[in-house]
């Protein structure tokens, strides 16, 4: 059987997202440990995260015969900086990558922000279907791409802004809020699409959280131990810094437990 699993991790932890990205990627960190739980360790991941991003609810898909809840409580037990939360059963053709939508926030200080009315107009410039090549670092793939919504709201004086897309390229959304804020630093809301050639700049990954990956015929079942989210969550205080980060992550796994609790 086939089964697709959401799950959280702390990007800093790890040394890159993808297999052989180091010595302790996400990928091959997952795969070694469903290693040594007995089933096989190929999965399919819906996002690739840029090395230092951290997500709330990526997700990637197995072939095994033991059950969702067993995989889900054994990875929980073995892997430190990850919580994996919910599973679906999913039919052998799906591919998680092909989803409705993906929401990445980006989280910034109110303090460094000097003009913040000016934020959301020269983020509304980035909305709709563009040619992204400015935007991101080309691995091949076409750098067209349409950002179907940008929020930006502001809580507990940290402005926290949220991409919503089909698909991303690499370092798109970090070079976007590069140029925002640089734009921002000056005083002015510039035309993106006049550059000529790629922007030079891109934000930190830390402040950056993949927060869903959604698929609308799916339906995900809660399956996290409270110990575990008490470990995740304690783990995300003692990260000093990144205290935007781990706010932000600490409040969606409070999210994830109420729900399991219902």
């Amino acid at each position: 059987m086939k089964i697709a699993i959401k799950f959280g991790y702390l990007g800093w932890d790890f040394s890159g997202f993808q297999a052989g990205n180091g010595e302790n990627s996400v990928e091959d960190t997952i795969s070694e440990n469903l290693e040594l739980i007995g089933t096989s360790p190929e999965i399919h991941c819906a996002a690739r995260t840029d090395r230092g991003v951290s997500a709330l609810s990526n997700a990637f898909t197995l072939e095994t015969g033991l059950p969702a809840q067993r995989i889900l409580g054994s990875l929980n037990s073995m892997v430190d900086s990850m919580i994996f939360h919910s599973w679906s059963y999913v039919p052998d053709s799906f591919n998680p990558r092909h989803c409705e939508s993906k929401t990445y926030r980006y989280l910034l200080d109110k303090d460094d922000v000097e003009h913040q009315e000016l934020i959301l107009p020269q983020l509304s410039m980035f909305t709709g279907t563009h040619d992204f090549s400015s935007f991101s670092r080309r691995d091949g793939r076409n750098p067209i791409r349409t950002i179907d919504s940008v929020h930006m709201t502001e809580e507990r004086g940290i402005i926290m802004i949220d991409f919503t897309a089909r698909s991303f390229v690499w370092n798109q959304i970090r070079s976007i809020v590069a140029f925002v804020l640089e734009s921002n630093a000056s005083g002015e809301v510039r035309d993106p699409f006049l550059l000529e050639g790629r922007y030079p700049k891109v934000a930190p990954a830390a402040p950056l959280i993949l927060m869903d990956v959604r698929y609308p015929d799916l339906t995900f079942s809660a399956s996290a131990g409270r110990s575990k989210l008490s470990a995740f969550s304690r783990r995300m205080r003692e990260l000093q810094f990144r205290g935007l980060v781990s706010h932000e992550l600490l409040d969606g796994i409070t999210g994830i437990s109420s729900n399991m609790r219902r």
